[in-house]
Protein backbone atom coordinates (compact mmCIF):
# COMPACT_ATOMS: atom_id res chain seq x y z
CA UNK A 1 0.00 0.00 0.00
CA UNK A 2 2.42 2.39 0.46
CA UNK A 3 4.45 1.88 -3.00
CA UNK A 4 1.08 2.77 -4.22
CA UNK A 5 1.32 5.62 -2.23
CA UNK A 6 4.03 6.44 -3.16
CA UNK A 7 3.47 6.29 -7.37
CA UNK A 8 0.04 8.25 -6.25
CA UNK A 9 1.26 11.22 -4.15
CA UNK A 10 4.42 11.50 -6.98
CA UNK A 11 7.28 10.72 -4.56
CA UNK A 12 9.04 8.67 -6.54
CA UNK A 13 9.11 11.32 -9.03
CA UNK A 14 10.93 13.55 -6.31
CA UNK A 15 13.66 10.90 -6.19
CA UNK A 16 13.43 10.55 -10.00
CA UNK A 17 13.75 14.42 -10.35
CA UNK A 18 17.00 14.44 -7.01
CA UNK A 19 18.94 12.04 -9.86
CA UNK A 20 18.07 8.95 -8.26
CA UNK A 21 18.51 6.66 -10.51
CA UNK A 22 15.73 4.08 -11.21
CA UNK A 23 17.65 1.24 -10.34
CA UNK A 24 19.01 2.97 -7.23
CA UNK A 25 14.81 3.79 -6.53
CA UNK A 26 13.69 0.49 -7.47
CA UNK A 27 16.15 -1.87 -5.49
CA UNK A 28 15.59 0.43 -2.24
CA UNK A 29 11.68 0.02 -2.47
CA UNK A 30 12.18 -3.90 -3.18
CA UNK A 31 14.68 -4.63 -0.02
CA UNK A 32 13.39 -2.16 2.79
CA UNK A 33 9.48 -3.52 1.52
CA UNK A 34 10.75 -6.93 2.16
CA UNK A 35 12.34 -6.90 5.34
CA UNK A 36 9.78 -4.71 6.72
CA UNK A 37 7.00 -7.30 5.35
CA UNK A 38 9.15 -10.42 6.63
CA UNK A 39 9.79 -8.71 10.06
CA UNK A 40 5.76 -8.55 10.40
CA UNK A 41 5.35 -11.59 8.49
CA UNK A 42 8.02 -13.69 10.86
CA UNK A 43 5.52 -13.06 14.58
CA UNK A 44 3.60 -16.59 12.92
CA UNK A 45 5.53 -19.29 12.46
CA UNK A 46 8.17 -18.26 15.30
CA UNK A 47 5.18 -18.01 17.80
CA UNK A 48 3.69 -21.06 15.92
CA UNK A 49 7.14 -22.75 17.01
CA UNK A 50 7.02 -21.57 20.49
CA UNK A 51 3.39 -23.43 20.62
CA UNK A 52 4.40 -26.13 19.67
CA UNK A 53 7.71 -26.61 21.61
CA UNK A 54 5.54 -25.81 25.14
CA UNK A 55 2.76 -28.43 24.25
CA UNK A 56 5.09 -31.36 23.88
CA UNK A 57 7.46 -30.08 26.60
CA UNK A 58 11.24 -29.03 26.81
CA UNK A 59 12.66 -32.25 25.29
CA UNK A 60 15.52 -30.62 22.57
CA UNK A 61 16.27 -26.98 22.79
CA UNK A 62 18.27 -27.81 20.15
CA UNK A 63 15.42 -29.47 17.89
CA UNK A 64 13.72 -26.53 18.93
CA UNK A 65 16.19 -23.17 17.30
CA UNK A 66 16.39 -25.91 14.29
CA UNK A 67 12.88 -25.63 13.77
CA UNK A 68 12.68 -22.07 14.71
CA UNK A 69 15.58 -21.12 12.29
CA UNK A 70 14.37 -23.50 9.59
CA UNK A 71 10.84 -21.20 9.94
CA UNK A 72 12.61 -18.15 9.08
CA UNK A 73 14.67 -18.87 6.56
CA UNK A 74 11.96 -20.90 4.21
CA UNK A 75 9.05 -18.18 5.54
CA UNK A 76 11.36 -15.01 4.39
CA UNK A 77 11.77 -17.01 0.92
CA UNK A 78 8.02 -18.30 0.09
CA UNK A 79 6.44 -15.09 1.66
CA UNK A 80 8.34 -12.80 -0.20
CA UNK A 81 7.37 -14.31 -3.31
CA UNK A 82 4.18 -13.92 -2.29
CA UNK A 83 4.62 -10.26 -0.93
CA UNK A 84 6.24 -9.35 -4.35
CA UNK A 85 2.38 -10.18 -5.88
CA UNK A 86 1.61 -6.78 -4.39
CA UNK A 87 4.68 -4.90 -5.74
CA UNK A 88 4.56 -6.11 -9.19
CA UNK A 89 0.39 -4.67 -8.75
CA UNK A 90 1.73 -1.46 -7.42
CA UNK A 91 4.09 -1.17 -10.60
CA UNK A 92 1.25 -1.53 -12.82
CA UNK A 93 -1.83 0.30 -11.49
CA UNK A 94 0.41 3.39 -9.39
CA UNK A 95 -2.85 3.44 -6.83
CA UNK A 96 -2.78 2.77 -3.32
CA UNK A 97 -6.46 1.80 -2.98
CA UNK A 98 -6.51 -0.12 -6.53
CA UNK A 99 -3.24 -1.82 -6.18
CA UNK A 100 -4.25 -2.84 -2.69
CA UNK A 101 -7.70 -4.26 -3.93
CA UNK A 102 -6.56 -6.47 -7.24
CA UNK A 103 -3.82 -7.56 -4.30
CA UNK A 104 -6.07 -8.97 -1.84
CA UNK A 105 -7.91 -10.66 -4.67
CA UNK A 106 -5.17 -12.74 -6.13
CA UNK A 107 -3.93 -13.60 -2.79
CA UNK A 108 -7.36 -15.02 -1.53
CA UNK A 109 -7.98 -16.78 -5.04
CA UNK A 110 -4.07 -18.18 -4.48
CA UNK A 111 -5.57 -19.42 -0.86
CA UNK A 112 -8.61 -20.64 -2.58
CA UNK A 113 -7.08 -22.81 -5.13
CA UNK A 114 -4.75 -24.11 -2.79
CA UNK A 115 -7.79 -25.18 -0.43
CA UNK A 116 -9.69 -26.37 -3.22
CA UNK A 117 -6.55 -27.57 -5.14
CA UNK A 118 -5.93 -30.23 -2.50
CA UNK A 119 -9.10 -31.10 -1.61
CA UNK A 120 -9.92 -32.14 -5.18
CA UNK A 121 -6.04 -32.89 -6.19
CA UNK A 122 -5.04 -30.60 -8.73
CA UNK A 123 -1.52 -29.38 -8.96
CA UNK A 124 -0.72 -26.93 -6.11
CA UNK A 125 3.03 -27.94 -5.80
CA UNK A 126 3.83 -24.57 -7.43
CA UNK A 127 2.63 -22.53 -4.80
CA UNK A 128 4.51 -21.36 -2.04
CA UNK A 129 1.89 -21.02 0.54
CA UNK A 130 2.04 -25.35 -0.12
CA UNK A 131 5.54 -25.57 -0.04
CA UNK A 132 5.72 -23.61 3.50
CA UNK A 133 2.81 -26.13 4.38
CA UNK A 134 5.56 -28.98 3.31
CA UNK A 135 8.47 -27.55 4.55
CA UNK A 136 7.16 -26.96 8.58
CA UNK A 137 5.93 -31.07 8.24
CA UNK A 138 9.32 -32.22 6.76
CA UNK A 139 12.31 -33.14 9.26
CA UNK A 140 15.33 -32.30 6.39
CA UNK A 141 16.43 -28.49 6.57
CA UNK A 142 17.22 -29.26 3.18
CA UNK A 143 14.09 -28.61 0.68
CA UNK A 144 15.02 -28.38 -2.68
CA UNK A 145 12.01 -27.82 -4.69
CA UNK A 146 10.42 -25.21 -1.96
CA UNK A 147 14.03 -23.12 -2.31
CA UNK A 148 13.44 -23.65 -6.30
CA UNK A 149 9.41 -22.59 -6.09
CA UNK A 150 10.46 -19.40 -3.99
CA UNK A 151 13.67 -18.13 -6.12
CA UNK A 152 11.39 -18.60 -9.29
CA UNK A 153 8.48 -16.86 -7.97
CA UNK A 154 10.17 -14.23 -7.29
CA UNK A 155 12.49 -14.09 -9.86
CA UNK A 156 9.92 -13.80 -12.19
CA UNK A 157 8.29 -11.00 -10.08
CA UNK A 158 10.75 -9.05 -9.53
CA UNK A 159 11.82 -9.16 -13.46
CA UNK A 160 8.23 -7.59 -14.45
CA UNK A 161 7.95 -4.99 -11.56
CA UNK A 162 11.60 -3.76 -12.74
CA UNK A 163 10.33 -3.90 -16.57
CA UNK A 164 7.20 -2.31 -15.32
CA UNK A 165 9.03 0.01 -12.93
CA UNK A 166 11.34 1.25 -16.21
CA UNK A 167 8.63 2.09 -18.02
CA UNK A 168 6.93 4.78 -15.52
CA UNK A 169 6.50 8.07 -16.79
CA UNK A 170 8.47 9.86 -14.03
CA UNK A 171 8.73 13.43 -14.66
Amino acid sequence: MILGQEFSKRTINLEVSAGHSRKQIFTSKIISYLIAFNLMALVYPVSGCIREFGRFGVADVGMFFYNIIKAIIYSCLLNSALFLIAILICCYLQDAVKATSVTAIIIFGLSLYLGYGMMLRLPVGFLPTYQIRIVVSMKTFFQPIAILVGCIWSGILVLLSWIKFCKCDFK
